[in-house]
């Protein structure tokens, strides 16, 4: 079947199982030293809502990720014309990224008009928006998957077409157990362990609670406090109390930087492995220019 893929999605997935510790079957996670890589710093881009880490580079962004979709629709395009179905290429697509939402929200012009939710995909702007939970848009299905001549047509063409489709480069799907998912996993959960992470996380929850929100109960690391999922106004209101929170205490420069050391570190006791995966994305990436460019 076709697969959105949403990248923020994804990294706040990461970052929330290494916190929390809910990966089920997870191997262990190395020590990571991170005293070397104290100057290592996050980039932070609050014009394109980006946040750029030592790891970055080693999975696609979203650009270099929409160039391998919708490489491999093109390829998927003839063949599922072949079995009487047209692949709707905006489905096929990866959905733009409206922020980075690895630390949490932190636009006040989405909060403004979505609270937590994402905005609108704009390719199916009448769609329902996101979830304010984690970030990851929860209507966003194609409505061709509803056809099962569709779906069995995509299924059958992406067999044949398996030695030719491109790897998809996300986190989570390099491999849990790869060099790029274990690293994002031991650097988000070592870095939260750190006083620096949680003197941050305490004065943005202080300064919640100041101004008359508090935390999920039982939850003391969600990224989200408690919203009124009923009162659009309502969760509008604290989402820019949120914002407001993080901006006084900056909070997401000084997550991002923390984990960035971690993250640093761990490159260091990996470069090779990581080395070979980043040439293999970046190849892919080329490749899928080309097949764009010849449409076949």
């Amino acid at each position: 079947m076709v697969k959105i893929h949403v990248l923020v999605g994804v990294l706040t997935g990461l970052t929330l199982v290494a916190i929390t510790g809910c990966s089920s079957g997870s191997p262990e996670q190395e020590k990571l030293d991170a005293s070397n890589y104290s100057s290592v710093k996050a980039k932070v881009d609050p014009v394109n809502l980006r946040i750029t880490l030592p790891l970055t580079p080693y999975y696609v962004d979203n650009d270099e990720d929409v160039a391998i979709q919708t490489a491999n629709a093109t390829l998927l395009g003839p063949c599922m014309s072949a079995k009487g179905q047209q692949l709707d290429m905006s489905d096929a697509i990866p959905t733009p990224l409206p922020e980075d939402r690895r630390y949490g929200i932190w636009n006040k012009v989405n909060a403004e008009n979505y609270g937590y939710e994402l905005p609108p995909d704009p390719r199916h702007p009448s769609g329902p928006a996101g979830s304010a939970s984690d970030g990851v848009p929860t209507g966003s299905q194609p409505t061709n998957l509803k056809s099962r001549d569709y779906g069995l047509a995509y299924t059958g063409c992406s067999k044949t077409l398996a030695d030719k489709m491109l790897k998809d480069f996300t986190p989570n799907q390099v491999g849990t157990d790869s060099e790029v998912s274990k690293g994002l996993l031991a650097a988000a959960s070592q870095a939260a362990g750190t006083d620096e992470w949680k003197a941050a996380r305490t004065e943005w929850i202080n300064c919640l609670s100041a101004n008359g929100v508090s935390m999920p109960a039982g939850k003391p690391d969600s990224w989200v406090p408690v919203v009124s999922m009923t009162d659009k106004q309502s969760q509008i209101k604290t989402a820019l109390t949120d914002i407001d929170c993080k901006e006084k205490t900056n909070y997401i420069k000084r997550l991002a930087d923390i984990d960035a050391t971690f993250q640093a570190a761990y490159i260091g006791q990996h470069e090779s492995a990581l080395n070979r995966i980043k040439a293999d994305k970046d190849a892919a990436v080329e490749k899928a220019k080309h097949i764009i460019a010849e449409g076949k």
